[in-house]
């Protein structure tokens, strides 16, 4: 008889737990969290981590939050605890995200990276040129698989920096191997 109650305060337990996750799915009080329709990784409460090696030097600690402050405007807060944190706004134009510095002016904003891109398309981002080298490339990193936009960003004296990326998930790899720095930035984990 101990068995059949055990039994059944288990089905009721586990019958409790299913009506009240679909009871939270149903729930239209539930809130829900904003997206930037055209670049969907710049959503409310977004938060990704990446592991950075800097020379030899690995750690977990870089983070890119972002979070709406108006209708067409994000605030993004990237860095870690070492390097420090820079504050920037960003926000869609066409195809491009854009991006200024928090208290800056968009009129001063430069092209991070571009929806729909295509192999050869350029562009200038203040003295750095963005060049589209690939698209449909794969890469596995700690967070998993993704097919990523190849771009190359090149500084006027060549340092060559190369970052992987889609719309859905941002920044998925960095690479910069200039003579005075060498960089690598994975993404090792995303809330979203």
């Amino acid at each position: 008889m101990k068995m059949f109650r055990t039994s059944i305060l288990t089905i009721m337990l586990l019958g409790l737990v299913v009506a009240s996750c679909k009871k939270d799915k149903d729930d239209p009080t539930t809130p829900v969290k904003k997206v930037m329709a055209e670049f969907p990784f710049v959503g409310e409460g977004h938060e990704s981590v990446y592991v950075m090696t800097l020379f030899t030097v690995t750690d977990t600690s870089t983070t890119m939050r972002t979070s709406p402050i108006s209708e067409t405007e994000w605030m993004t807060i990237y860095g870690n605890p070492v390097l420090g944190y820079d504050t920037s706004v960003v926000f869609a134009d066409g195809d491009y995200l854009m991006s200024y510095d928090l208290g800056g002016s968009p009129a001063n904003a430069v092209k991070l990276m571009k929806a729909n891109a295509q192999v050869g398309e350029n562009w200038l981002a203040d003295t750095i040129t963005n060049v589209v080298t690939g698209t449909d490339v794969s890469l596995d990193v700690e967070a998993g698989n993704f097919l990523c936009v190849e771009l190359a960003q090149i500084t006027p004296s060549n340092d060559t920096s190369f970052i992987y990326y889609n719309i859905n998930d941002g920044i998925i790899k960095q690479s910069l191997d200039a003579v005075v720095l060498v960089v690598d930035l994975e993404l090792y984990s995303k809330n979203f």
